[in-house]
């Protein structure tokens, strides 16, 4: 059985449609104003349950771990939208963060959410992390960050730079993009990116297979062009053809989300319930300069709805 879904009959899932309308229509502030107030349509529909997608394209495969600043090797058991399934000897427990590499993509950040049997459920993290040089990482950090950057190494190895914290906590970034496949694109939300590569999720199903030969585009940066390295459910490793300068990102609009709390683990261990995992929730947006996604609270949106918000015009500039 997968850990995020669990077949249901089509009563069910008309049900749980329902419950997911009225929960997103519950969230709806009537008296926002500003970008609070944006309404944003969807500009394509979802057919049928897409997760599945391909998700055990990976199976079985070995994966680097770093937990604690120690490497251990695991196996990939099943993967899919929003977390991965792993099983070896990783000293960890629920809630805490682990790195995870697969083949030569760019590490992706994820937390513990369930340990059973020697298995292990992990969530992938939010925000993109840059997989470069301490001081490359450093310098668009700069560039975007208000405030003074500070415990920028917690995970003890220089090849991969946390987002650092500021003096009000860990500032949670994410890049939105557009990956292009033979006329055809789709959202994607950059998991970590590296001058030789990116590992991304997707807002929908591609279509694309292992070499497939794609485009991504940012807002202002050069098309980045590469092939498939590996796709699971809707996360793929995208392998660019030249490397790139990871510091045009400085120049990029991005947003701050809401962290996830790892230590927040209640009775949904198995990731069985699905809803709402495509959102983010924002807390401010760069698109020109710093502004609040909402006057009263943190807003929610899916990746479709972020790279219209990210799309004003105006080009971003130091905070």
């Amino acid at each position: 059985m997968s850990i995020w879904h669990t077949k249901l009959g089509e009563q069910a899932d008309e049900g749980r449609a329902e419950r997911i309308i009225l929960k997103k229509r519950r969230k709806q502030n009537p008296t926002a104003t500003g970008l609070g107030a944006v309404a944003i349509a969807r500009t394509g529909s979802r057919a049928g349950l897409q997760r599945n997608d391909k998700r055990s394209a990976l199976k079985e495969r070995p994966v680097r771990a770093l937990h604690q600043g120690a490497h251990f090797d695991a196996t990939l058991l099943d993967m899919s939208a929003n977390g991965i399934m792993i099983t070896g000897q990783i000293p960890a427990g629920r809630g805490d963060r682990i790195s995870l590499t697969i083949g030569d993509a760019p590490p992706i950040a994820a937390f513990v959410r369930w340990m059973r049997d020697g298995r292990i459920g992990l969530e992938f993290c939010g925000h993109t992390e840059l997989a470069a040089a301490e001081e490359t990482c450093e310098a668009v950090l700069t560039s975007v960050l208000p405030g003074p950057l500070v415990d920028k190494n917690d995970q003890a190895d220089a090849s991969t730079l946390p987002l650092p914290r500021q003096a009000n906590g860990r500032a949670r970034l994410v890049w939105i993009g557009k990956l292009t496949c033979e006329g055809r694109s789709v959202t994607v939300r950059l998991r970590t990116i590296s001058e030789g590569g990116a590992v991304l999720s997707l807002a929908a199903p591609l279509g694309v297979s292992d070499g497939a030969k794609v485009a991504l585009d940012l807002r202002y940066s050069k098309r980045m062009t590469g092939k498939v390295d590996w796709c699971a459910a809707q996360e793929l490793h995208l392998r660019f053809d030249k490397a790139i300068d990871i510091s045009a990102l400085r120049d990029e609009p991005c947003a701050e989300i809401v962290a996830q709390d790892p230590a927040a683990l209640d009775h949904l261990r198995n990731h069985e319930d699905q809803t709402d995992l495509d959102q983010l929730n924002i807390k401010a947006l760069r698109i020109g300069h710093w502004q609040p996604a909402c006057e009263e609270t943190h807003r929610a949106v899916s990746l479709d709805e972020l790279h219209e918000l990210l799309a004003a015009d105006g080009r971003p500039s130091a905070a």
